[in-house]
């Protein structure tokens, strides 16, 4: 689940939970494998937000869905003994997609525009783990990238299950 966490995203997307669904893989190295590396690709999946406004002479209303997805790795360092708690840092390739329907209302009629918009930009991440047994995994996550052509700054955070097989 990916929670928007600042305005720019929480306005195109509403505030969530929203969807997320990755493939990891992970390695193990270093004294006792507390040392883990693991490469990473997700699909994020917004819900719609419709926004409309009203002003002198006409309305307007956008309708936005916000998609990504990012290619990336993390390190992440377990603590010495039998803790389960690992924490470290990420660094991500993200590719946003805007799907969005402008319509304005007019006196005279309703003029529409739809169109999809991608960006890619670079993310950067912290990331904690706990890990329930040998096939269980909780992750909590956090992400900073930007999107759009005004370069807006996104922060979401990520709360998810991971299965080991």
């Amino acid at each position: 689940m990916l929670f928007p966490q600042n305005g720019d995203l929480r306005n195109t997307t509403g505030s969530g939970p929203h969807l997320s669904v990755g493939v990891h893989g992970t390695w193990s190295f270093g004294a006792q494998g507390r040392h883990l590396l693991r490469p990473r690709l997700d699909a994020s999946f917004f819900q719609k937000a419709d926004h409309h406004t009203d002003l002198p002479g006409y309305s307007q209303d956008l309708r936005t869905r916000v998609s990504s997805l990012a290619a990336g790795a993390e390190y992440l360092f377990r603590f010495p003994g039998q803790r389960p708690l690992a924490i470290g840092v990420g660094v991500y390739e993200i590719r946003w997609s805007v799907d969005s329907t402008n319509r304005v209302h007019l006196p005279e009629g309703t003029v529409a525009q739809s169109g999809t918009s991608h960006w890619t930009r670079p993310g950067f991440g912290l990331v904690a783990t706990w890990r329930l047994s040998r096939a269980w995994e909780v992750e909590a996550r956090t992400i900073a990238s930007r999107y759009g052509y005004e370069n807006h700054s996104i922060h979401a955070a990520s709360l998810g299950v991971l299965w080991h097989f």
